[in-house]
């Protein structure tokens, strides 16, 4: 009887000595310490690399619920048909609308006249592909009708805005603010409305031209931004009117759209033929330039063109000679007057003959470049008259 009881004895020590080992080496076990001191600590964040005290761990925004300074009020589908326009000369905004049942891009004409390799791409990555251009006549306004006429995404424009809309309305100005690509939404409202333009402050930029101005009831389109102007205020009069406490002039910078309600005369255009105009009246305006700048000595150097130069090049080669009489030195002048005349003459020549087969638009920069050149010739022709000695190109 004692032998069996200490046959159970050692039967014990043995088995509690063998759980012992075995509960040592479980791999399905978790020892009740860890061994390897470089393992993970255990616990519910054993597994989590951005544990709470990880240097790696991602901090919340402390102002995460505070209102952002941004605006996006704009519903998606309608910032599906917000266009952005980039050229090589220049970038700005589009929007499409759906005008008498056909969809077009619409923007300013100014936008696209002197722009090579133009694209139209929507907000959401689509490019558009232009079929047939129209110009407005008497508006900056171009409608450029698209490929694909079965989007479903476009602006609605409000058809009698003098009725509809009223000053202090709520307005939306959406487009590519600065030209950097993206869309920018500023808030603001209308401040007048007149038979072909509208009001507004809404902050805009360079690349906002072209930008649709969209009420906020209908998100329906009441104008397109098209210009700014700064209006100096110098009469005392002016003046003490808008310090006033009821004058409705509040800034010397003032922010215009185009109405599309009241446009009903359109003309069929090319952006070639566009370019084109647009690029006679750069050409003309620079031979100007060049010949203000070679009698007056201006900062536009006269040697952008060729003929100026030539001219000018030519007087001073043959005015070096210090023993050169007086009279011969007259003489030269002259002669160099005569012939800066005679290209201005030709230059308006040139604008006269070219703008009756411009566009309408372009009509009225021919006007004030013909008005421009006819100034510059009343004064060169002064001088040819002249028997002044005052070498009018000295300054070169």
């Amino acid at each position: 009887m004692r032998k069996t009881a200490g046959l159970t004895v050692l039967v014990l020590i043995i088995y509690v000595q063998t759980a012992t080992l075995f509960s040592q080496i479980d791999p399905f076990r978790s020892p009740s310490q860890p061994v390897d001191p470089f393992a993970a600590p255990s616990g519910s964040n054993a597994n989590n690399p951005f544990a709470e005290g990880d240097p790696l761990k991602p901090k919340e925004r402390e102002d995460a619920l505070e209102p952002s300074d941004y605006v996006d009020v704009l519903p998606v589908e309608k910032k599906r048909a917000i266009v952005v326009i980039e050229g090589e000369k220049g970038k700005g905004t589009g929007f499409i609308s759906k005008i008498k049942g056909v969809l077009f891009v619409v923007t300013n004409i100014h936008v696209i006249k002197d722009n090579d390799n133009l694209k139209f791409m929507t907000m959401d990555g689509d490019t558009l592909n232009p079929t047939h251009v129209f110009a407005a006549k008497g508006y900056d306004i171009a409608l450029i009708k698209i490929e694909n006429q079965y989007r479903n995404n476009y602006f609605d424009f409000v058809s009698d805005v003098f009725s509809t809309i009223s000053t202090g309305d709520k307005v939306l100005v959406v487009g590519n603010s600065m030209g950097d690509g993206t869309i920018l939404q500023t808030k603001g409202e209308i401040i007048s409305i007149g038979p072909k333009l509208i009001e507004h402050d809404a902050p805009t930029f360079t690349g906002n031209s072209g930008s649709p101005i969209i009420e906020t009831v209908t998100w329906k389109v009441v104008g397109v931004d098209t210009l700014s102007r700064k209006r100096d205020i110098l009469e005392w009069y002016n003046q003490y009117s808008k310090d006033q406490k009821g004058s409705q002039i509040k800034n010397d910078i003032r922010l215009f759209g185009y109405r599309l309600d009241t446009i009903d005369d359109w003309e069929r255009i090319t952006f070639h033929a566009l370019r084109n105009q647009h690029e006679d009246i750069e050409e003309v305006t620079i031979e100007s330039l060049s010949v203000l700048s070679a009698v007056y000595g201006s900062d536009w150097h006269y040697q952008k063109s060729d003929t100026v130069s030539r001219v000018i090049n030519q007087y001073l080669r043959k005015t070096s000679d210090e023993s050169l009489s007086h009279s011969d030195r007259e003489y030269q002048k002259k002669i160099a007057r005569s012939a800066l005349y005679n290209h201005l003459m030709s230059m308006k020549f040139r604008a006269e003959t070219n703008r009756p087969k411009s566009y309408h638009l372009m009509k009225d920069d021919y006007d004030e470049l013909i008005n421009f050149i006819e100034v510059i010739m009343n004064d060169v022709g002064k001088m040819y008259k002249s028997e002044s000695s005052v070498d009018p190109f000295e300054t070169r």
